[in-house]
């Protein structure tokens, strides 16, 4: 697999599915209030954190290409450097060390990801590799909407690309808010 620069890219997520709206990103309540436990991808409130999670997409063409996601971090708190992996029940978690990193595939609007651009895209779909869209079970609206392959509530989400062209994530400090 070779990494590809010019298609790789920074950005947030936030969640437009009617009825799960908010942002991605790893707010937990199991503790009063909840905090970021920087364990498990969530859908929550963007009031629940002052700066929304940004995550690294890098791009690997290949046999099977697809972007690895990882968590830059966005305030003092937030993950930095862990890789989105599927966990138990296909729940997307935050791993520190990958040995072999899942990639992703991304949807605008239906059509595959390009070459993309600073901007703000709208209808965007996210699958594992050879698995189905990411969603969100069906649960109450004060209990935690936890991301998972192949959950009944395909989240469909605006993407919010802040910088374009990155370069592969390869040290801790690369990308760190200062």
């Amino acid at each position: 697999m070779s990494f590809i620069q010019e298609r790789s890219f920074i950005a947030t997520l936030t969640s437009t599915t009617p009825g799960y709206e908010g942002i991605l990103d790893s707010v937990e309540s199991k503790t009063t209030p909840a905090l970021r436990g920087n364990n498990w991808l969530t859908v929550t409130s963007a009031l629940s954190v002052s700066a929304q999670q940004r995550f690294w997409f890098g791009y690997y063409e290949g046999d099977r290409p697809g972007y690895r996601i990882v968590t830059v971090e966005s305030e003092e708190g937030a993950s930095h450097k862990d890789t989105w992996d599927l966990g138990r029940g296909d729940c997307v978690g935050y791993y520190p060390k990958v040995a072999k990193p899942l990639l992703w595939r991304i949807w605008v609007s239906g059509q595959a990801l390009a070459v993309p651009e600073v901007t703000d895209y709208s209808g965007v779909t996210i699958a594992a590799v050879g698995s189905v869209p990411i969603g969100v079970r069906n649960r109450k609206s004060w209990e935690d909407h936890y991301v998972s392959a192949g959950a009944p509530n395909k989240l469909i989400m605006r993407m919010c690309v802040s910088e374009v062209n990155v370069p592969s994530f390869d040290s801790f400090s690369m990308f760190r808010r200062r």
